[in-house]
């Protein structure tokens, strides 16, 4: 094996390789780098021969399975630099004229941006999104096809066994969306806007600080040293929107958190998840913790009937998420599939979950799939699990405990979990319908 590919010299060069990848996506976010292609210069180890020179390697060596993942990521992120900057460049620097509900020239992510903050013209901002999303559906529906060829290229025969952390997680998705109808159906039938609205939880906007910072999602953890000594980067936050702004806030400083207490020793790809599911995982907890009626009366200083109130607009918030969430893993394999699968999926599959009417070419224009939902999805299910369990051990306010805070940063030196089983994912579903059934009474 040549130098290049003797796993500990891979593995630092992985590294860095994926800091010059974390930074051209954080450019992204924000409006630029759309020219740049950050992974060129690191095209040896993001490349076909570096992964089927890992696949040979197979057990012959311990880190081969964890290099052999993210040389995958990185591989695909190149191979599509141009194809992803495209459909950020059509979300974000396309402009349109609209005539409703004002006569305006905009981007699709700045009408979108309006969806969100205007209630009152809100049915109009998103008819004129959708009016004129077409080409960005057809650019990600692109997107996923290139995805799908690159596997085969790569010689990759179980996509998701590289890319999901349990393959059968596209069953565990639909088995959620059954498990969950009887709750749902309340909030079925009604029109996007409406959808939106109830997702975004303007009823859950009490108890949170008064702006949404790195700052003040730490102070909410402040009896405990769970963020001691840690320096944290979750990138800036948006203006918060509403109350489900801040769980999407806690879903960050969790990922930030997993990322800052990485074992040191431990060679980065093993520390790293390239699909981010220990992100994920910690992040989903945090946001469990915050739903509980325990938080809310003993951190947001809420209770009686607002409590009781509170309680409901969380569990409603959560379950439309987990839904979404499963609902883009189940769309997944006809993504890969196609355009024409993709559309027709999408129809069906959104109808289903939400009983909303949306035209196939709206198929990722709307409920926006990434590669690592498998891993958001999964953490959701995993969280409601750990949170049921550790209330059970450590009391409803285990995220004020002191042992249950030391024992989080202990394991945090461990080899952090990337794959889960589907028993596991079968408790967590379970774990967080009875959580769903408490909170919605």
């Amino acid at each position: 094996m040549t130098d290049e590919l003797e796993p500990f010299f891979l593995d630092r060069q992985l590294h860095d390789a994926c800091r010059a990848w974390r930074r051209w996506r954080r450019e992204l976010r924000q409006g630029s780098g759309y020219d740049d292609d950050p992974l060129q210069a690191h095209r040896s180890v993001s490349s076909r021969t570096t992964f089927q020179a890992m696949t040979d390697l197979g057990d012959r060596d311990p880190l081969a399975p964890y290099l052999r993942r993210w040389v995958y990521r990185l591989a695909e992120q190149r191979i599509n630099a141009q194809a992803i900057a495209s459909v950020e460049a059509a979300r974000r620097l396309q402009t349109y004229v609209i005539d409703e509900p004002d006569h305006a020239q905009l981007s699709l992510a700045a009408i979108w941006a309006q969806a969100l903050r205007d209630e009152a013209r809100r049915r109009a901002w998103l008819e004129s999104y959708l009016a004129n999303s077409q080409s960005l559906s057809a650019r990600i529906g692109l997107l996923w096809e290139r995805r799908a060829e690159i596997a085969r290229r790569m010689g990759a025969v179980d996509l998701n066994a590289i890319e999901l952390c349990q393959p059968e997680l596209t069953d565990v998705a639909r088995a959620l969306l059954e498990r969950t109808d009887d709750m749902a159906e309340a909030f079925r039938g009604r029109e996007l806007a409406d959808h939106l609205t109830l997702a975004l939880g303007h009823d859950l906007d009490e108890g949170w600080p008064a702006r949404l910072t790195l700052r003040s999602l730490v102070e909410l953890f402040s009896e405990t040293s769970l963020f001691q000594g840690l320096s944290l980067d979750t990138g800036p936050f948006p203006s918060a929107l509403a109350g489900s702004s801040f769980l999407r806030g806690l879903l960050r400083l969790g990922a930030s958190w997993v990322r800052a207490t990485a074992p040191q020793h431990q060679p980065f790809a093993v520390a790293h998840d390239p699909y981010a599911l220990p992100e994920r995982r910690m992040g989903a907890l945090f946001v469990a913790a915050a739903c509980s009626p325990a938080f809310m009366r003993r951190v947001c200083g809420i209770s009686g009937t607002r409590l009781r109130a509170r309680t409901r607009a969380a569990g409603r918030v959560v379950l439309l998420h987990a839904r979404t969430l499963a609902l883009r893993v189940v769309l997944r394999s006809a993504a890969l599939e196609g355009r024409k699968a993709f559309a027709r999926a999408f129809e069906a599959d959104a109808e289903r979950a939400f009983g909303l009417g949306l035209p196939g070419v709206a198929a990722g224009s709307l409920f926006r799939m990434r590669i690592d939902d498998g891993a958001s999805f999964a953490s959701v299910l995993l969280a409601a699990k750990q949170h049921s369990e550790w209330t059970d051990e450590h009391d409803e306010d285990w995220f004020r405990n002191p042992r249950a805070v030391d024992r989080l940063r202990s394991e945090a030196e461990l080899s952090p979990e990337i794959t889960c089983s589907k028993a596991d994912l079968q408790a967590g579903t379970a774990a967080l319908r009875s959580a769903l059934l408490d909170a919605l009474g």
